[in-house]
């Protein structure tokens, strides 16, 4: 199994802005050059601890 790599602070506070100004997860994803999944996961996260 290949290990994952973590994300800086930077990308995640960017899929998070991004989000909050309205963007979808398939176009933060492809302007980032991350996973559709990554994303969503990312933005799961940041709902659940606001």
């Amino acid at each position: 199994m290949a290990k994952t790599k973590e994300l800086s602070k930077d990308v995640r506070d960017k899929i998070v802005d991004l989000h909050k100004a309205g963007m979808g997860y398939k176009t933060i994803a492809k302007q980032l050059g991350e996973k559709v999944t990554t994303v969503g996961a990312i933005i799961r996260k940041w709902k659940n601890t606001k």
